[in-house]
């Protein structure tokens, strides 16, 4: 996207965006890109959201190995976000995944061939898209925003430790619906419907071990198990180890039923039930992993996305996107963040 080298209106807003998941970052980057002065808070350490990398140095061994324990990757059907993966493949940031994708039962019998759907990673990792995204853009990490307080002309918003930011005119929110609705209720009657949505976790179990080999699939969707879909981070494109170097490295979804079943468990009861079950598919004894881990996605598939693809009301200038708008994947977040600049931009853009 070109900067353009006017304002688009008499009276550019400034714009905090709440949240750098890929919906947030799309948002930023349409309204940056427009001359918009937009600031991002976002509670973790980095970007990305469920677009997320984990690099993990092993204990008494000097390699690493790196999990995509979040959306391990995406695929793309709308034009618009078509045009975007052919320029992330081009400029090396995205390539097309050609592994073997099947259908196993909870024995790991293959019983289906999954290969109809094109699918893409980022390289070397799934965050290197939503990093791309946040080039150039003023974004506050580690800064979670619990309150919105609305003065006469302004937004202010409050930090964990009490600190009022801003002045801000317009504020966008790209959390998951649960957040969302705390933080725009009593400000806007978005916060009702907001709060239609339901969402549905994800346990992510991470496990690197030297046996994790000669598994005739690099990916599999799980069927009658509390497990729903395995993968190889190592056979995914630019992350293949060298002969000898990083043992073999999967990542573990757990169902969203039985997630929810063993919500308020602790990653070692988790790791203690999934990590049997996982060898079960695989054919594989892991009695002593290399690493293992277990990662809670509180919110990650929304039961039923809403069928806008963004949330805008003009009169207060607070706005919500994300993945559980329009759709629940990777293009559905990128989607109804650029929508949403754009229900922004036309409401500031003049006659």
């Amino acid at each position: 996207t070109q900067r353009v080298d006017r304002p688009i209106a008499a009276s550019l807003p400034r714009v905090a965006v709440i949240g750098a998941g890929i919906g947030g970052l799309a948002a930023a980057r349409t309204l940056a890109d427009h001359g918009i002065d937009v600031s991002i808070f976002d509670k973790s350490r980095g970007v990305g959201g469920r677009t997320a990398t984990r690099r993990v140095d092993l204990v008494g061994d000097s390699h690493s190995v790196q999990f995509d324990h979040g959306a391990q990757y995406f695929t793309a059907r709308d034009s618009r976000f078509c045009r975007l993966v052919n320029s992330w493949i081009h400029d090396g940031l995205a390539e097309p995944w050609m592994g073997r994708i099947v259908q196993v039962n909870n024995q790991g019998q293959i019983k289906a061939e999954k290969n109809g759907t094109p699918r893409y990673v980022g390289v070397p990792g799934m965050t290197a898209v939503a990093k791309h995204l946040a080039q150039g853009l003023a974004i506050h990490v580690g800064t979670p925003i619990v309150q919105l307080h609305q003065m006469s002309d302004h937004w202010m918003v409050e930090n964990a430790e009490g600190q009022l930011l801003g002045p801000f005119d317009v504020v966008l929110c790209n959390c998951p619906p649960p957040q969302t609705s705390k933080l725009i209720d009593g400000h806007t009657q978005l916060a009702d419907l907001v709060r239609t949505v339901q969402m549905r976790p994800c346990w992510a179990l991470m496990v690197a071990d030297p046996s994790l080999t000669q598994i005739p699939f690099d990916g599999a969707f799980v069927t009658d198990s509390p497990l729903s879909w395995i993968a190889s981070d190592n056979a995914t494109p630019g992350r293949e180890n060298p002969i000898d170097a990083a043992p073999e490295s999967w990542v573990v979804h757990a169902s969203a039923d039985w997630s929810e079943q063993h919500i308020h468990e602790s990653p070692t009861e988790i790791i203690e039930k999934l990590l049997p079950k996982f060898g079960s598919i695989v054919g594989k004894a892991i009695e002593q992993p290399l690493y293992v881990n277990a990662h809670r996605w509180m919110y990650a598939i929304p039961k039923t996305p809403l069928d806008q693809e963004c949330l805008f009301d003009p009169t207060t200038g607070i706005g919500a996107c994300g993945d559980w708008c329009g759709g629940s994947r990777v293009e559905a977040a990128y989607l109804s963040g650029i929508s949403l600049a754009g229900r922004l931009l036309r409401h500031y853009t003049l006659d």
